[in-house]
């Protein structure tokens, strides 16, 4: 595989491109430990398949990938999601990124160009997403995108665990 760039706030080269069942393996690849997947999805049954990742999506599911400009795959995965009860609302989830491609700006440069689509394409006037406190990779990135914290969160993935405790965090244009 081809070394990404380092990627910055302007940088062109890279774009987002719709989700499709060929980038599932890839994705799938990103998660390899059930640390890994819990921070990811914690509905989801570790191992990560392609099958599963096929799965996030539904009808209102809006996927992307993060690629380069004429690359062979994907560097990120992320999702942009209305909410039912305010359609100029919106959910960030599943972002990922290569694990070898780390701590280059792909994450920031991923959530930009979704804020982006969210704001230009979509009108939004809010988009959100939740993230485990000790993700502070997670947390940074979303910070320097413009995300502010709202709040924690009781969560419950499965009827058999524990509520978790999770961080919201919203941004607005």
């Amino acid at each position: 595989m081809a070394v990404a760039p380092r990627a910055t706030r302007e940088d062109l080269s890279l774009r987002l491109a719709s989700f499709g069942p060929q980038h599932a393996g890839a994705v799938a690849a990103w998660a390899p430990t059930p640390e890994a997947l819990r921070w990811l999805a914690p509905s989801t049954s570790f191992p990560l398949t392609a099958d599963s990742v096929c799965a996030w999506q539904r009808p209102h599911t809006r996927a992307f990938v993060l690629m380069t400009r004429g690359g062979a795959g994907p560097l990120g995965y992320g999702e942009l999601n209305p909410m039912r009860a305010d359609p100029l609302h919106f959910w960030l989830g599943h972002i990922v990124v290569d694990p070898r491609l780390r701590g280059r700006g792909l994450g920031l440069a991923l959530v930009k160009r979704l804020l982006d689509v969210a704001r230009f394409d979509h009108r939004a006037t809010r988009v959100s997403l939740i993230v485990f406190p000790e993700n502070r990779g997670a947390i940074r990135c979303y910070e320097s995108a413009g995300f502010d914290r709202a709040g924690d969160e009781l969560h419950r993935f499965a009827a058999s665990d524990p509520p978790m405790l999770l961080q919201r965090y919203e941004w607005r244009p």
